[in-house]
This record gives C-alpha cells, sequence and structure tokens, in this order.
C-alpha cells in the first residue's frame, strides 16, 4: 500500500517459533493492535485460518498458523482488555479466532461498524480507506489461493 509515494517497510512472516516470540516480545506493552485473518474458504470444505495480519505503528505481521504448532501465547495478547483491538468487519474474524484457536477478543474497535453509525455511505475497507485517507488497496490477489 502507498500513499503520495510513501513506502512501508516490508511486513515481517512469522512462521518459525522463534520468529512467533519476538512477534509476541515486541507486540507486549503496545496500546493497540490491527488484526485481520485470511481464510482458505472458497478452496476448501473445511475452511481454516491461513494468515493472521497483526500490525502495530511501523511495523506489519504475517503470522502464518500452518507453519506454526502453537500459537496459544498470542490468546492472551488478544484477551487483554487493555490493548486495543482494531479489526473491519470483525464478525468473522472473531468466529475463525475462537474456533481454530480458542481466542477471545476484548476491547474491539470495528471500523466497519463505526462507518455505519456514523452514516458513511461507504462501508467495505477499500472504499473507506480511499475516501478519508487517499490511500487505494491493491485486490488484485484478494481471492487468490
Amino acid at each position: 500500500m502507498m500513499k503520495e509515494g510513501r513506502r512501508l517497510p516490508p511486513p515481517i512472516w512469522v512462521d518459525t517459533p522463534a520468529g512467533f516470540r519476538a512477534m509476541l516480545a515486541h507486540l507486549q506493552g503496545e496500546p493497540a493492535l490491527a488484526v485481520d485473518t485470511e481464510s482458505n474458504s472458497l478452496y476448501a470444505y473445511q475452511e481454516r485460518v491461513c494468515l493472521i495480519q497483526i500490525s502495530v505503528p511501523g511495523t506489519d505481521y504475517l503470522v502464518d498458523p500452518l507453519a506454526l504448532d502453537d500459537l496459544s501465547g498470542l490468546g492472551p495478547l488478544l484477551a487483554d482488555g487493555q490493548v486495543l483491538k482494531v479489526l473491519h468487519g470483525a464478525e468473522y474474524d472473531l468466529i475463525v479466532l475462537e474456533r481454530d484457536f480458542g481466542f477471545r477478543l476484548t476491547n474491539l474497535f470495528d471500523t466497519m461498524w463505526a462507518s455505519r453509525i456514523l452514516g458513511w455511505s461507504a462501508h467495505g475497507l477499500a472504499a473507506l480507506l480511499k475516501s478519508r485517507f487517499g490511500v487505494n488497496l491493491n485486490k488484485k490477489y484478494q481471492r487468490a489461493n
């Protein structure tokens, strides 16, 4: 994602226990996390979470739950009421995070519901980012396997 020629640092791919522990250590003490999941629901009868995205200012993590045997260390962080979790269209994410990992989120802010409550005409993430921040999302691979 780019805005006015400014590039974001590349995301950090987390697919090893050591990388997962390093991510958790970095996230400790952060006041807010942006969270998103991707599942293989278009390609599998019994879907499962294939990616967990977690962002804090300056750092984006892409967690590969298929490569990691134990994600339990993430549970307390997501359940921590002192840490704000920001999601867009959180209902599905909440369902799959609990179903696949037993995670429950507290202190949640859903940007889609905020846009509805504010009476904005568009509620999709791409439309909100474009209209409010001038950011264009590339959705080219959104339905890729």
